[in-house]
């Protein structure tokens, strides 16, 4: 298991995506911002702040869901997995971040090492989309895409 964990490490360290982070516009760097300090928040378990990312409108769609979900919905799932699972270790990869005024569409790869009952660990690998809304002086998300990857 430990080797898994670090060839994806060493996969998503050296795999060239995206423009490096020298080459974005501030506004691009701001939106990274978030997408980082909500994935802190979950990988520390604090679902409030987790939670203060998301617009009150939030609508998202995991691909392995049947349907989209909203605020609620993530509440409940989240404060779920909390109980049961933590997360080791993860790695996000921006690929392309759009700003246009006061909303952001950002794609990413994430890959994140977790804990469940017994002491398993799981590495998962994931695509996602992420749309967020600039509202007072930071940006949340409105709605998501996305979900594992083989």
């Amino acid at each position: 298991m430990h080797r898994t964990v670090l060839l994806a490490s060493i996969i998503a360290v050296c795999t060239p995506f995206g423009a490096p982070a020298q080459q974005r516009s501030d506004e691009q760097q701001e939106v990274w911002q978030s997408v980082e300090a909500y994935t802190e928040a979950f990988a520390r378990r604090n679902l409030e702040e987790f939670l203060s990312y998301f617009h009150e409108d939030f609508t998202g769609w995991n691909i392995s869901d049947a349907v989209p979900r909203d605020k609620a919905f993530v509440r409940k799932a989240v404060g779920q997995a909390f109980l049961s699972q933590e997360m080791l270790w993860y790695h996000l990869t921006p690929l392309v971040i759009e700003v246009n005024g006061e909303v952001a569409v950002v794609h990413y790869y994430a890959t994140w090492t977790r804990q469940g009952p017994g002491g398993s660990e799981l590495t998962t690998n994931a695509r996602w989309t992420d749309v967020l809304v600039k509202q007072g002086n930071r940006w949340v998300m409105i709605a998501d895409h996305g979900g594992t990857v083989p």
